[in-house]
């Protein structure tokens, strides 16, 4: 279950993504599927984004800060390119992993209504001279 911008058992207790990866690995692997493909692909966009960011501002620094130091100035615009590449290539692996890991808090969460047989009522009572709606869920 998540709350916030943690995650929390049932009793509202907050639990590391190890301890949620450990607990979905035994008890619902169709959550654990999204959950590991999630964890590598933030993992894949955090590699890519720091090697990026560490291309471009060594290009950038090759070329801007000292110039002499480049025999060929092809290497530092080379450097700078590929450092933006990676840095963009990052973004949407980091998103898609954010969006599997939420989904397979979203499937584990489904998977625990269903068990309990959770409902959901809307009502529409007329009492006296008076309409009242109630929701319960």
């Amino acid at each position: 279950m998540r709350s916030g911008s943690s995650l929390v058992d049932e009793n509202r207790n907050k639990i590391t993504y190890s301890q949620f990866g450990d607990y979905l690995e035994v008890n619902n692997p169709q959550a654990y599927d999204y959950f590991d493909k999630g964890k590598t692909q933030k993992t894949l966009g955090y590699t890519f984004f720091a090697l990026g960011t560490v291309s471009a501002a060594g290009g950038l620094i090759a070329e801007v800060i000292d110039p002499s130091s480049v025999t060929n100035l092809s290497v530092a615009i080379a450097l700078l390119g590929c450092g933006v590449v990676l840095d963009i290539v990052a973004i949407p692996l980091l998103v898609k992993g954010s969006r599997n890991i939420s989904k397979s808090v979203n499937v584990y969460n489904q998977s625990v209504i269903e068990k309990k047989g959770a409902t959901s009522e809307f009502r529409l009572n007329a009492k006296g001279n008076g309409l009242s709606l109630s929701y319960s869920f």
